[in-house]
């Protein structure tokens, strides 16, 4: 290490501008300096984290998951584009996706009041066992709209495809819900799952909404 007496630095610090009255002073001064731009350096890091932060859970992750869709459509029909079949289709799959994509951009205001009811997919008979523990139930309609709009208290949506047909537990469940107050529909696409969505947004008080297709397979 490189030892200086208090006349070298000052005679080698007063060549550049620097004003020095003891090597204590300048200890000082330099932690006085540097100390608040430091602290100034970390809230800006903090700040920048929180910032990145906000902005990645406000990501519409549906269309993210869309846009993955258009590059491999045998995610959702299981055949790919040289008409190979590769997978197993999943089609409600993607129509729930396509609604809460729908959801997140046109009625945004709205967004966090709906949400997925994890009822469906394959699973271990463990897995499975765990989630009725939980209070998973049969049957549960797939979509939750937790908001009350005229005369309903909520919205409840089981979707569907193709000639699948609601099970018994489905069917109990909806007309469980609609006695309690909820409105409940039966959807086979995006197209009708949107239609419900936004004619249930738009009601006005005391109207009733007028979708009821479906209801053959499932009101009793």
């Amino acid at each position: 290490m490189l030892h200086l007496q208090e006349s070298q630095l000052k005679q080698i610090l007063n060549k550049s501008g620097y004003r020095v009255s003891s090597s204590l002073s300048l200890c000082k001064n330099i932690k006085s300096i540097s100390q608040p731009k430091a602290q100034t350096a970390c809230k800006s890091i903090s700040s920048n984290k929180k910032k990145n932060f906000k902005i990645a859970t406000d990501v519409n992750r549906h269309g993210l998951a869309l846009s993955k869709l258009k590059l491999k459509p045998e995610l959702e029909t299981g055949v790919d584009l040289a008409g190979t079949k590769v997978s197993r289709a999943n089609f409600e799959h993607w129509h729930q996706v396509r609604l809460f994509d729908y959801i997140y951009r046109e009625h945004h205001e709205f967004y966090l009041d709906f949400a997925a009811v994890p009822n469906g997919g394959l699973r271990t008979n463990k897995g499975a066992s765990e989630l009725l523990d939980e209070g998973v139930r049969n049957g549960f309609p797939d979509i939750i709209g937790d908001l009350s709009r005229s005369v309903y208290i909520g919205l409840r949506i089981e979707l569907k495809h193709g000639n699948n047909k609601p099970s018994v537990e489905q069917v109990e469940q909806l007309n469980r819900k609609r006695g309690r107050g909820y409105f409940c529909a039966l959807c086979y696409s995006f197209e009708e799952a949107r239609q419900v969505v936004d004619e249930y947004l738009g009601l006005q008080e005391d109207q009733r909404m007028r979708w009821c297709q479906n209801e053959n397979l499932w009101v009793r």
